[in-house]
């Protein structure tokens, strides 16, 4: 994998072959440049130094992804953030609209206008709506990669489906995602209500599997169940064995919960995931295990480890 550079002035500078491209960025990222609402010049300043500069041809055409993100980015600032520019590069964020708001934060909005979330830089924090009953799914949270030519996955270490070291709250709360310096999820607290089991995407559920490094044998399976209340977007699944899924612990901590709410009670689930640091299938992006706790009416009442079986 190729070196991941910061598009700022170190980055640029080792980009680089005769420094010009340097102080057109400075310039073109001043305030005043973004007062006059000069936002193809970057964009130009960009294309025309990768042109210019072999090196920097060789690296973009090694991360294509990364350059897309940065185009996208070119006007608003974030395109000082590498993990920002690599989370803007699949297809489906590519309508996604980006407003820069006081205080480093940014609000993003669906090509007809839907308000699909803000974030904060500095805190590190994504704050996103989802739309049930509604079939439009936020692809803040919902990212979709398309296979390669040759029918292969992309190789998840070069993806960016959710932000490194970020917290994400889903609809004011309801659920919290917090990710790992690889973006992968490593807990998740939910607020539990009966919902509707067939709430669900199987695209979502495909990636998941797919992407993450899945077996065969796996299912992309729900870490806050559907019935539940759990969202149909990508962030709520992971790779997880047929049988876990299915049959195993998993169901028992949803059968538990179910039961309590029945019976008039609040339930909320916490969930934290732990990984191997293998490469290729069943590695580093695939839960090995669960750790999950349910909480009845505020009072902790059950522990669960989740063991997320190997394909034999």
């Amino acid at each position: 994998m190729a070196k991941a550079l910061g598009v700022n002035e170190a980055g640029l500078k080792e980009l680089s072959v005769n420094g010009d491209f340097k102080s057109q960025f400075k310039r073109l990222n001043s305030p005043i440049a973004l007062d006059l609402n000069k936002k193809n010049e970057l964009n130009t300043a960009f294309k025309s130094h990768i042109e210019r500069s072999a090196k920097a041809k060789q690296y973009f055409n090694d991360n294509p992804d990364y350059k897309r993100g940065f185009e996208k980015l070119s006007d608003t600032g974030l395109e000082n953030y590498p993990e920002m520019c690599r989370y803007f590069s699949p297809d489906n964020m590519q309508e996604v609209r980006i407003n820069k708001l006081e205080g480093g934060k940014y609000s993003f909005l669906s090509k007809d206008g839907k308000a699909l979330g803000e974030c904060s830089i500095k805190d590190r924090i994504l704050k996103v709506n989802t739309f049930e009953p509604d079939s439009y799914l936020n692809p803040l949270v919902n990212q979709q990669y398309k296979v390669n030519a040759d029918g292969s996955w992309p190789d998840p270490d070069k993806c960016q489906t959710m932000l490194p070291n970020f917290t994400i709250d889903i609809n004011k709360g309801r659920h919290i995602v917090r990710t790992d310096d690889l973006g992968r999820k490593s807990y998740q607290k939910d607020e539990l209500r009966l919902g509707n089991s067939a709430y669900r995407d199987n695209a979502a559920q495909v990636n998941s599997k797919e992407l993450f490094n899945g077996y065969s044998s796996d299912q992309g399976g729900h870490t806050c169940a559907a019935s539940l209340g759990g969202i149909r977007e990508s962030i709520n699944y992971t790779p997880m064995h047929k049988e876990v899924n299915e049959n195993g612990k998993i169901r028992d901590t949803e059968r538990e919960a179910t039961s309590r709410m029945k019976a008039g009670s609040s339930v909320t689930q916490e969930t934290s995931f732990n990984y191997n640091d293998k490469d290729g299938v069943g590695g580093r992006y695939r839960p090995e295990s669960y750790d999950r706790t349910l909480y009845v009416d505020g009072v902790r009442k059950a522990d669960y480890k989740i063991e997320n079986y190997h394909e034999k």
